[in-house]
């Protein structure tokens, strides 16, 4: 199912009273983009599993997932945005194809990030301490923060050789493509009949 982006002003959904699913990512350069779903079709040849992919406008960095969140909070969740975002941008690769967890059935296929990832840390950390600032999200274990785009999702892992397979022959065209991060965006997330629909509510470039 194709998953949709929309604009909107958060504004709009002041007025609401019921919580809104909300995350927080960086967005990915329309090529790059292509190449992905590119890489996709290729998994989707292989047998012997079940797994689900994210559409064209479902592929993207996340960088804070928030939940469900009431519209009343989200002028504290842009202002946390708004104090994260470092001054200029930088440029972020792709570094292959990888699995993680791995053997386990919940396991996604992920493309690797690598480039100036010192300073999406320090944007990743910036933002985690704004928004724990906000007492939007509270803190949790110290996991660390490893920036990937989610290419599929199994419902039934597949044979360690096919994995192998998958890594070498699918992820040929994600190797050093460097594209420029510069803003990172608040989305609403909606589940309906016809897959996911992403709204973008506010975008806080560098």
């Amino acid at each position: 199912m194709e998953h949709r982006v929309h604009t909107a002003s958060y504004s709009a959904l002041k007025p609401m009273d019921n919580p809104i699913r909300c995350f927080i990512a960086i967005s990915l350069p329309e090529e790059l983009k292509n190449r992905l779903i590119q890489v996709q079709s290729r998994i989707k040849t292989y047998s012997g599993f079940r797994a689900g992919y994210p559409g064209k406008n479902g592929l993207h960095i996340t960088l804070q997932f928030l939940g469900d969140v009431f519209p009343k909070a989200l002028e504290k969740i842009i202002s946390a945005m708004e104090k994260s975002v470092p001054r200029g941008g930088f440029y972020l690769k792709t570094s292959g194809l990888g699995v993680f967890p791995e053997n386990q059935r919940r396991a996604i296929i992920l493309c690797g990030i690598c480039g100036d990832v010192s300073k999406l840390q320090g944007t990743y950390n910036a933002l985690e301490r704004s928004l724990l600032n906000e007492r939007i999200i509270k803190k949790t274990e110290n996991k660390p923060f490893t920036p990937h785009i989610t290419i599929a999702r199994f419902k039934s892992f597949p044979s360690p050789k096919c994995i192998d397979t998958i890594i070498k022959e699918s992820g040929i065209d994600l190797d050093n493509y460097r594209f420029k991060v510069s803003a990172i965006h608040l989305y609403q997330s909606q589940l309906t009949p016809k897959g996911a629909r992403y709204t973008r509510l506010h975008t806080s470039c560098f």
